[in-house]
């Protein structure tokens, strides 16, 4: 079935409530395929990811088939073309409803191709060669020459493609000088200027605290003390010494949370959740005190 694009219908976009639940409110859009029967009777129900603001249609391809064990129907997981998500993020976006189910996400052989680009991250970008004997000039596209010295192996590409033993690694000012295997002189190193090399993240042990961005984006934030859900963390920037975290809510609207001990009191990369201790008016309105 799948990879083609589908016809969605959506009758719960993002930011509605359930029918039957009120306050149960859709953090996605959500709709039917209209004409394809599901084994319920009712037609082909489809969590459509990737979309910011409420939406009245849909036609994009489907990427995951959600299997409930305990119903008689399965889900489908569309989103725009060219938006891929990993198994995680799935089951972290349609979590607020499949929670209640036995349900297992299955991604379709297109988009797992890009899940299993997700284990693979930009290492450095070569713009030069350096002297004569192989040594290329890269700008670093992690976090530098020590970082990027814990890699024994590189690849040419992002699915892991194109294997290459690493034999040096040092820095230069804000640059790296890089030695590879089989390139061993200015032609070798002239032939791949311009190449993006990744690293493996299985490669590398992050210290404690650390983590990967693309491992954060997609966990949902909830609060430490309450459980109660804020929403999902959608964007990591590094605007100063500290990380600023975005969390998009079930209603699409943006709050910034640094990343600091004082709010993030917990990363659970296991079960994608972020708990945190906000202060007044970081996920809701700001109270003015003045006011009676």
């Amino acid at each position: 079935m799948a990879l083609e694009s589908v016809f969605v219908i959506v009758d719960r976009p993002l930011g509605s409530s359930h029918p039957q639940w009120p306050d149960s409110i859709y953090p996605v859009n959500y709709g039917y395929v209209p004409g394809l029967p599901a084994p319920d009777g009712e037609e082909q129900d489809v969590y459509i990811l990737g979309v910011d603001h409420p939406l009245e249609t849909f036609t994009g391809p489907v990427i995951a088939v959600i299997y409930r064990a305990d119903d008689v129907e399965d889900k489908w997981v569309a989103a725009p073309q060219g938006c891929h998500f990993t198994r995680e993020q799935i089951e972290s976006a349609v979590r607020f409803q499949e929670r209640y189910f036995r349900s297992q996400v299955i991604v379709l052989p297109q988009n797992a191709k890009e899940e299993a680009m997700q284990n693979y991250l930009p290492a450095c970008k070569i713009v030069t060669t350096h002297g004569v004997r192989g040594e290329m000039k890269a700008l670093p596209l992690c976090d530098g020459a020590e970082f990027l010295a814990k890699c024994k192996r590189l690849f040419a590409a992002a699915d892991g493609a194109g294997e290459v033993r690493v034999l040096g690694v040092r820095s230069q000012g804000n640059m790296i000088l890089l030695r590879l295997e089989g390139v061993g002189d200015m032609d070798a190193a002239r032939a791949r200027v311009g190449r993006t090399y990744y690293f493996a993240k299985g490669d590398v042990r992050l210290p404690e605290g650390r983590y990967f961005i693309d491992d954060l984006l997609g966990c949902r934030v909830a609060d430490a003390a309450t459980g109660v859900e804020y929403g999902t963390l959608t964007a990591v920037d590094h605007p100063a010494a500290q990380d600023i975290y975005t969390v998009t809510d079930a209603q699409g609207g943006t709050h910034m949370l640094p990343a600091v001990p004082e709010f993030v009191q917990k990363i659970d990369l296991e079960t994608r959740t972020i708990t945190v201790t906000p202060i007044d008016g970081m996920f809701t309105e700001a109270v003015n005190g003045d006011k009676e």
